[in-house]
C-alpha cells in the first residue's frame, strides 16, 4: 500500500507514548501558560507519533482495522461539530456563566487535536485487541 511509506517504525510508538506521558506529568504539575503550551505540544507530538507508527505485524487487516477507525473517527467528529452550535445555542439560553465556562473548556478539549488521536488510538488498539481475542477463540475450537 501507498500509505504504508508514511508510517514510522514500530519503535516510534514507545517514543511517542513516552512523549505523551511526559506531556500529561508537565501539564498536571506546570501552572504557566508557556509550559502548558509546551506540555499540550508534547502530549499532541507523542499520540501522533503512537498513532502513525506501524504495528509489529503490519497485515492487511491490520490496514483494513486502521482505515476503519480512521473512518469512524472523522464521522463521529462531523457529527460532533454539527450537534455543538446546536448544544451551545439552547445552553446559553438556559444555563449561567459559570457552568458556560465549564462546558465551553470541555468543548474545546473535546475538539482538540490530542483528544481525536487518542479516540483514534483506542479505537484502533481496542479493535486489534478484540479481533485478536476472536482469533484466539475460533483457534481453541
Amino acid at each position: 500500500m501507498f500509505y504504508q511509506k508514511f508510517l514510522l517504525p514500530h519503535f516510534m510508538q514507545f517514543v511517542g507514548v513516552a512523549l505523551a506521558l511526559i506531556g500529561i506529568i508537565v501539564l498536571c504539575l506546570g501552572n504557566m501558560d508557556i509550559i502548558s503550551f509546551f506540555s499540550y505540544t508534547l502530549l499532541a507530538a507523542g499520540l501522533l507519533l503512537a498513532a502513525i507508527s506501524k504495528e509489529k505485524t503490519e497485515d492487511e487487516f491490520i490496514t483494513y482495522l486502521r482505515m476503519r477507525s480512521i473512518i469512524t473517527v472523522t464521522i463521529i467528529c462531523l457529527i460532533y461539530s454539527v450537534i455543538l452550535p446546536i448544544s451551545n445555542y439552547f445552553l446559553m439560553r438556559s444555563m449561567d456563566i459559570f457552568v458556560l465556562g465549564r462546558i465551553t473548556l470541555l468543548q474545546n478539549f473535546i475538539t482538540s487535536t490530542p483528544a481525536v488521536v487518542l479516540l483514534y488510538i483506542l479505537l484502533f488498539k481496542g479493535s486489534i485487541i478484540v479481533n485478536s481475542k476472536k482469533d484466539e477463540q475460533y483457534d481453541q475450537n
